[in-house]
């Protein structure tokens, strides 16, 4: 049996030689805004006479996995770990080896969400490039991506057109027709990792009516214990709708409004024993966007997890979640100064989800599942909360339809599954698709995803 404290120790000596050829990082990184890799940042000295090769043939022994991470933010996030739960030690090692390491990765991403042409409908095209670059002190990840919107053609229906824009103020007759607002632009990140702290600065698509700066300021750290912790403060993108993410211009006015930002903290806590596990987390932020209201919001996540089956080859998890979040303002309309987002007062939802994974010498599989009861409300609004003086003038005018949007409140079902399959072609090159979907009595968006990662250096 190998002596894993000894592994342990010898790694001190034997990492010099990584750090100095500025090996490759290997890890799987299947797209999700919730799964995060940071190197330890350490500088080691020993003696350079032992060979890379040498320090590789001693990690494959060990046949280390990489630990999984909660993502307490979606459902169906359950992580699925090794039949054996690594010690501190395997895990140490393990990261020892994915910080020798550099990897780009490539793919393609389609997103449907279901709604009204013109309006809350939502087709997204994403083409990501990223690249991770270990520099001996932490690692740089530089992200692109070209990002393709469409909505459909909006309504030429006078009930339908008046809620876009500040069309309800002009006479059916005179509103234009056929308004299409497709938009693309080129996103791009640069960011730095090193002992679980994370630093990231970019913009959301370059080319679309409105585009704002983002960035990230992170830290992580899981004690021997197994209790974790992590706070975090970001700025990104609202991608509800076209309104929300890239903005729109007023036909009328020629004014753009929308391209709302998240300005959020987070803080997070975890405990995992390896049997099991609990996390609790809780956000605060303000919603803002170009002549769009202000608003604030919080949101409280609490759930646990634990595997009731491990076999060599398969692994079933569940758990349980509660989430409820709310907002001061219920901005999830299209017209002028709304910002185009689902935006309740209250929401409250309790979820179960669950995960199978499969391996098979390349090929590993998992598919998700989770059900959730929800209840959320939403409060009464004005067409135009950003400029009174356009709501005054429509309250005055208007005689027939409506001037304001209800207020609303529903108790209904959720449902949200997916598969995802990893293929490893070569030790360098994986490919990895994956298809899902989610639910409710008046949503539905589907997703389809592939993408290749290829790992350079000598670390394999």
């Amino acid at each position: 049996m190998i002596n894993y404290k000894t592994m342990a120790a010898m790694s001190v000596i034997l990492l010099s030689s990584v750090t100095v050829n500025a090996y490759s990082e290997t890890t799987q990184n299947n797209n999700q805004e919730t799964v995060q890799s940071s190197s330890d940042g350490r500088t080691y000295t020993g003696q350079p006479s032992i060979t890379p090769e040498t320090f590789k043939d001693k990690l494959d022994k060990m046949n280390i996995q990489k630990p999984k991470v909660i993502n307490s933010d979606s459902l169906g996030s359950i992580p699925i770990l090794p039949d054996e739960v690594p010690t501190n030690d395997e895990v140490n090692m393990w990261n020892l080896r994915r910080d020798s390491m550099h990897y780009f990765t490539s793919g393609l991403n389609f997103n449907i969400r279901n709604g009204e042409e013109g309006l809350d409908q939502l087709n997204t095209t994403e083409i990501p490039l990223n690249t991770n670059f270990n520099t001996g002190m932490g690692r740089i990840i530089v992200n692109t991506s070209a990002v393709f919107l469409t909505s459909g053609i909006l309504s030429n229906s006078e009930f339908t057109n008046r809620f876009y824009g500040t069309l309800a103020n002009v006479a059916p007759a005179s509103r234009p027709s056929d308004i299409s607002d497709d938009q693309s632009g080129e996103a791009i990140s640069i960011g730095y990792e090193v002992s679980g702290f994370e630093i990231y600065v970019g913009s959301t698509p370059l080319g679309f009516e409105i585009s704002n700066a983002t960035a990230r300021l992170g830290y992580k750290h899981t004690f021997n214990s197994g209790f974790n912790f992590g706070l975090s403060f970001y700025r990104e993108a609202v991608k509800d709708s076209i309104l929300s993410y890239a903005g729109l211009v007023d036909p009328v006015s020629g004014e753009k409004w929308g391209g709302v930002i998240k300005n959020a903290g987070k803080i997070s806590f975890g405990y995992d024993s390896g049997d099991f596990g609990v996390y609790a987390d809780w956000t605060t932020a303000l919603y803002e966007g170009e002549n769009v209201l202000d608003n604030d919001f919080y949101q409280i996540n609490l759930g646990l997890y634990f595997y009731p089956y491990r076999g060599e080859n398969m692994q079933f998890s569940s758990g349980f979640n509660l989430t409820t979040f709310g907002f001061d303002n219920n901005l999830r309309y299209f017209t002028y100064g709304q910002g185009g987002y689902f935006s309740p007062e209250s929401f409250l939802s309790a979820s179960i989800p669950f995960r199978i994974a499969y391996t098979e010498g390349k090929l590993t599989v998992k598919v998700d599942l989770g059900i959730s009861a929800q209840n959320f409300s939403e409060d009464p609004t004005v067409f135009f909360p950003s400029d009174s003086s356009l709501q005054t003038t429509l309250e005055a005018t208007e005689l027939v339809q409506p001037v304001t949007f209800d207020g609303s409140s529903q108790t209904e079902f959720s449902t949200r599954g997916g598969a995802e399959i990893i293929y490893q072609i070569t030790p360098k090159l994986s490919a990895t698709g994956r298809i899902g979907f989610s639910n409710a009595a008046d949503y539905e968006e589907t997703f389809f995803v592939v993408n290749t990662e290829y790992r350079f250096g000598r670390g394999y």
